[in-house]
């Protein structure tokens, strides 16, 4: 499908895109936060989930909170209550379920497709007017 020309305010489209370059120029620091978040994890993986810590540096005094907990239905036991019936209604098949024991060719044909998500934006820059000195 051909982009179709939009009407958006220029001061609106230049911001927008200024501020996607800024955000490109902070991926150093996202980059080194994911690497010591990784450290923290790996320093804390031996600890019980249900504990809660502090740590203190020169500058600063980092809670940490225990770990979150899942609930997770226990699927033969919700079967086994529901009946087989009523737990077809409530079931959630995922595709990622599915590959599992198909081939994608064979998963396809039983897909529901909807649009969903967000659109995505790419700045381009716009070549600067050449001037004639004539």
């Amino acid at each position: 499908m051909d982009a179709k020309l939009i009407q958006i305010p220029p001061s609106t489209v230049d911001e927008f895109c200024d501020l996607i370059k800024l955000r490109k120029e902070f991926a150093p620091f996202e980059s080194r936060y994911q690497k010591l978040y990784g450290e923290l994890k790996a320093l804390l993986s031996k600890e019980p989930g249900d504990a809660a810590f502090t740590a203190t540096g020169e500058r600063h005094c980092l809670n940490i909170s225990a770990c979150a907990m899942d609930r997770t239905p226990d699927v033969a036991k919700v079967r086994k209550r529901l009946g087989a019936a009523l737990f077809l209604t409530v079931v959630k098949v995922t595709v990622t379920a599915l590959k599992e024991f198909l081939l994608d060719a064979e998963i396809e044909p039983m897909l529901i497709v909807t649009q969903s998500g967000p659109r995505r934006y790419n700045p381009v820059p716009i070549a600067a007017k050449a001037t004639s000195g004539a």
